[in-house]
């Protein structure tokens, strides 16, 4: 429950080409960490 939520959030802050490497990157981290 808590994982998705993290997981949505920070989707939905994935706004620029630029920084969706970043963000995809951040998002495997947190998927891995919780």
């Amino acid at each position: 429950m808590v994982k998705m939520h993290i997981f949505k959030h920070v989707k939905q802050q994935t706004v620029t080409g630029q920084e969706n490497g970043i963000n995809e990157m951040f998002q495997a981290i947190l998927c891995w960490s919780l």
